[in-house]
């Protein structure tokens, strides 16, 4: 009975640090997750594919690896999403990292992605995502702005609200619906993510 009391204990240990040991990995994935990414994020929406995107995520103090942000991905000019001289398809997005699997919920499209196989240091950010149609491609974003290396955003007066953090790009309007509408109205149908290509 005493040896399969320790041989329990053994596993129980184990499976414990196993656990601890994910749970860090994932908050220090989110911690140097945080800030502003741009690159080719392997996008295509209805059909588009898009020249490049910027992502942003803002983690939240209060919940483990996980946070809020946004996504905007740019098209040329012959894509139906035009908002002034740009062209553009912007998104609020939900994450969390979990074992090593960035979750991603787009807000506005409501879909899922996940973000696997990646490789994320201060600097790059590669790898490969997953969307719901079962489509997947890699992508690889450059850190253009990070709050952990340049000191917490709150002190500067950039944080006017938790939930979506706007200074970034300083643009009335980025997460209207009004180019969704008026491409819907074109002809257009739904906006439907995809990778660009499928792999």
């Amino acid at each position: 009975m005493k040896k399969n009391f320790t041989l329990l204990a053994l596993i129980m240990m184990a499976l414990s640090m196993t656990f601890v040991s994910c749970t860090d990995d994932d908050e220090y994935e989110a911690y140097t997750l945080e800030g502003a990414w741009e690159g080719d994020m392997g996008v295509m929406i209805n059909g588009y594919v898009a020249n490049y995107s910027t992502i942003y995520f803002d983690k939240n103090p209060y919940q483990y690896a996980s946070g809020e942000g946004y996504q905007v991905d740019y098209f040329g000019s012959s894509s139906p999403w035009r908002h002034g001289n740009e062209y553009y398809v912007a998104n609020h997005i939900r994450w969390q990292v979990y074992n090593r699997v960035i979750q991603l919920y787009y807000v506005e499209e409501d879909i899922y992605a996940e973000i696997r196989d990646y490789s994320l240091s201060s600097g790059y950010f590669t790898g490969y995502i997953d969307f719901e149609d079962g489509s997947s491609s890699s992508f690889r974003m450059q850190k253009t702005y990070s709050p952990n290396n340049w000191g917490s955003y709150y002190e500067w007066g950039w944080y006017d609200d938790y939930y979506y953090d706007d200074y970034y790009y300083s643009k009335k309007g980025m997460f209207d619906t009004d180019a969704t509408r008026a491409a819907a109205k074109a002809g257009e149908k739904k906006i439907v993510r995809t990778a660009a290509v499928k792999q």
